[in-house]
């Protein structure tokens, strides 16, 4: 078990090639304090109904300590996921089905520094797994290198190595705001194959070597009695 656990420090470096911001790098942690920087927690709206709040001491500026209220609120939190399952059939005459929730405690705390609020929650599973979750939201602001794939071949991603958001478009159409319409993925914690490309296995389902497949699709439909073919645009993704 833990004796004490924390977040050592949120790095922030800016990495806007432009000179008027090449420069910032920020420790948002050592630098501002996120001690002193944690905000009141509102009922109903940073936490749930069933919360409970407590209050916390922080050391200020001159060394004194600080009473700060409702700094954290600790609550029983559920999606309806499930932890664990299994249904036995192979016993005759008997279906024996065992199905637990997954159901974790979360401690949260709330930090504004600058223009970012920092949503810093603790999640304590029922499998004894211990996982800190750091949330970012405010005023943000950021800049997008668009690459635009010409092929199939080059639609191949290997997510994981680079940009984690990836946009699909139709360059053909537009909102009545004058935006691509669209969808975004955003993908999260990823995998790639352990074997090596001449294994069998691999071979057999080579497609998982990437993560996400864009290609072309032909599509016929009948449109006032006539055999229409379009052609859209397909995306597959390998978990």
């Amino acid at each position: 078990m833990w004796y004490k656990a924390f977040i050592f420090e949120l790095f922030v470096p800016y990495m806007n090639p432009t000179e008027e911001w090449y420069y910032p790098t920020f420790f948002d942690v050592g630098e501002f304090g996120v001690g002193l920087s944690t905000m009141s927690l509102e009922p109903l709206r940073d936490c749930p109904k069933n919360a409970v709040f407590t209050d916390a001491f922080v050391v200020g500026q001159d060394g004194r300590p600080i009473n700060l209220s409702n700094i954290f609120c600790v609550f029983e939190q559920s999606g309806g996921d499930i932890m664990c399952r299994h249904t036995e059939f192979l016993i005759p005459n008997r279906v024996i089905r065992e199905v637990r929730s997954e159901v974790s405690l979360v401690v949260r705390m709330v930090s504004v520094v600058g223009n970012y609020d920092y949503i810093i929650d603790w999640e304590f599973k029922q499998s004894g797994s211990i996982v800190a979750k750091i949330g970012l939201t405010g005023v943000l602001e950021w800049k997008v290198v668009s690459e635009t794939a010409k092929t199939e071949s080059e639609a191949k991603i290997n997510l994981g190595s680079g940009a984690s958001e990836l946009l699909v478009v139709n360059p053909n159409k537009r909102t009545k705001m004058g935006n691509n319409v669209g969808y975004r993925l955003i993908p999260g914690s990823v995998v790639h194959p352990l074997l090596s490309d001449d294994d069998y296995p691999q071979m057999r389902g080579a497609f998982t070597k990437y993560n996400v497949w864009a290609g072309l699709r032909h599509i016929t439909s009948l449109q006032n009695g006539q055999e229409v073919c379009m052609l859209t645009k397909v995306m597959g993704m390998a978990p």
